[in-house]
């Protein structure tokens, strides 16, 4: 569920927010980069023997909390970065929203409507804090947010209320493979809406 991804990039962010903010810490290991089998069935993260507090799922599939590392890669080496951490349903997310980004500004639109445009403000030790909105009414519609740097918008995300399974679409790794055996990709089957968006389960 949605609230468990966003409490899992939180404890996350924690960490390493913490960590960069002591000059004698050189760094912070995340735990655990993906879901994982496990023996281990104590609630509220591990469940039917699959722990499920990892940054991707247990197919490698990035999840909400990936923002969190994603959002702290330097600009100028790997591009501008932005990444809503909301699927934005009614009932379901939060009106608090954080948003990743290398920006130096984020604006968040709600249904078309802006919510400002801020400087980082949450997890500040980090390289590239996280900008968090609040008071947010969550309504059936769409989130945008724009990424700025240097006066311009240089990245966007979008974020749509999930609808219904529309359609699926199959996505391999790799253009092609060796006949040899061996070689092998991963194909990903993914369910979408008329979005494009990928239907979560809640």
């Amino acid at each position: 569920p949605e609230q468990v991804q966003t409490g899992t990039m939180r404890v996350h962010l924690n960490v390493q927010n913490t960590a960069a903010g002591k000059a004698n810490i050189s760094g912070a290991l995340g735990w655990a980069a993906f879901d994982y089998n496990t023996t281990f069935v104590t609630p509220p993260s591990c469940v039917d023997f699959t722990c499920y507090h990892g940054v991707s799922d247990i197919f490698r599939i990035p999840k909400i909390a990936a923002a969190a590392f994603a959002s702290q890669r330097d600009p100028s080496l790997y591009g501008p970065y932005v990444s809503i951490a909301s699927q934005w349903t009614p009932g379901v997310s939060s009106g608090t929203v954080l948003v990743g980004g290398n920006c130096q500004q984020v604006e968040l639109f709600a249904n078309g409507a802006s919510r400002g445009r801020i400087n980082p403000n949450a997890f500040t030790n980090l390289p590239h804090p996280m900008f968090q909105f609040t008071g947010l009414t969550v309504t059936s519609g769409q989130l945008r947010a724009e990424c700025w740097i240097g006066g311009q918008i240089v990245a966007t995300d979008t974020r749509s209320t999930p609808g219904a399974a529309t359609r699926l679409a199959l996505v391999a790794d790799d253009s092609a493979i060796r006949a040899d055996g061996a070689d092998m990709t991963r194909v990903v089957v993914k369910a979408l809406d008329n979005n494009n968006q990928v239907v979560p389960i809640n």
